[in-house]
């Protein structure tokens, strides 16, 4: 009964809050592009989060109008989501119901499915990819053009070290992945890192004739802006592809990927992505801890024509998979149906629970 009761006081909380910003969102905001192409998205939950936006974000960017039906929860989930909200501030929302002359697709849980990583990946099956940051499709960051500039045998990375954060996917022990945090200490501990701690340091390596030097930036030493983090890796050969918080899959690898950085990976990531990121073609990867040493020695003896080969290969993998124009188009071959999209920790949840069964 109190159960009832929390759950009802909630949803009318939410109400109240969402029926003011609905109504004033549909007078002054609402998006007015009518296109031949029409997405209902008719959401209960809000697990999605940044990855809803992303999804949404990629379908505006192909032409469809994106409508939400009068539903205030639907709204009030998205209207204070932190990076949802942006569907509102870019105007990519409708609030209205789709002309009746346009076939109409209708997302909500039945096609939506969070339990991204149980299922198995068939033709049956549409993974969603992992993508950029959603500051740079929101920004229009994401395909900014990429001088082509000479490139440093090195191996770079840029991103958050948080011990409370970034700890948690060892701890977790879902996914056979060595966090970040376990990678950075390892070669701290070898003395391998090759210090920087200012933009201007970077700048004067990448002028200088050092070479063959890892570099980890820590953003909360030092925050590479994210306007310029693309500029930044198309000067480097090579990406540390580090895991993210909960699971493996983490933006930065996609960022790298979009400017031809080819992705230094342990092995059971670049098996998570569909189709599998392969050794010696798109990626290079290690096994796991005692393998990274030789591994690394390995990957700054590379000969520049092989390195190039690889180069052109993840950018034939990142324009066939990754970019919005190719996303949607395999959602259109699957009709969209059996679509599994990122819930990050919510699908690490139903991963966790599907496992002890």
């Amino acid at each position: 009964m109190i159960r009832l009761l929390r759950s009802f006081l909630s949803t009318t909380i939410k109400c109240c809050i969402a029926i003011p910003l609905y109504y004033q969102y549909k007078l002054w905001g609402n998006n007015k592009r009518k296109t031949n192409k029409a997405v209902v998205i008719q959401l209960k939950h809000p697990h999605f989060k940044r990855y809803l936006y992303l999804f949404i974000k990629f379908l505006y960017l192909e032409g469809y109008t994106i409508y939400i039906k009068p539903n205030f929860i639907t709204f009030y989930n998205l209207k204070t989501d932190q990076f949802c909200t942006y569907l509102f501030s870019e105007k990519i929302i409708c609030v209205d119901k789709p002309p009746k002359n346009i076939k109409t697709i209708v997302l909500d849980e039945t096609v939506l499915n969070a339990n991204y990583f149980e299922a198995p990946k068939t033709a049956a099956a549409y993974h969603v990819p992992m993508s950029q940051h959603p500051l740079m499709y929101k920004e229009n960051w994401w395909n900014a053009p990429i001088t082509d500039a000479k490139r440093k045998q090195s191996l770079f990375m840029a991103g958050n070290f948080d011990e409370s954060t970034y700890s948690v996917i060892e701890k977790d022990n879902v996914f056979d992945t060595i966090s970040r945090l376990g990678i950075y200490s390892f070669l701290a501990n070898k003395q391998l890192l090759y210090p920087i701690d200012s933009l201007q340091k970077l700048d004067d390596f990448y002028a200088s004739a050092i070479d063959y030097k890892i570099i980890l930036l820590n953003r909360l030493q030092l925050n590479v802006p994210m306007d310029e983090l693309r500029h930044w890796l198309a000067k480097f050969d090579f990406y540390f592809a580090l895991p993210g918080v909960v699971m493996p899959f983490s933006h930065n690898i996609i960022e790298a990927m979009s400017v031809g950085c080819i992705p230094f990976i342990q092995q059971s990531y670049a098996d998570m992505f569909s189709p599998p990121l392969i050794h010696h073609k798109q990626v290079l990867t290690f096994t796991d801890i005692t393998d990274l040493e030789d591994k690394i020695k390995y990957l700054f003896a590379l000969d520049s024509q092989k390195i190039q080969e690889m180069r052109n290969e993840v950018y034939t993998y990142y324009n066939n998979y990754l970019t919005p124009t190719k996303v949607v188009q395999n959602l259109e071959k699957a009709n969209f149906k059996n679509i599994y999209l990122q819930a990050e920790h919510y699908s690490v949840a139903l991963f966790k629970e599907s496992e002890k069964v």
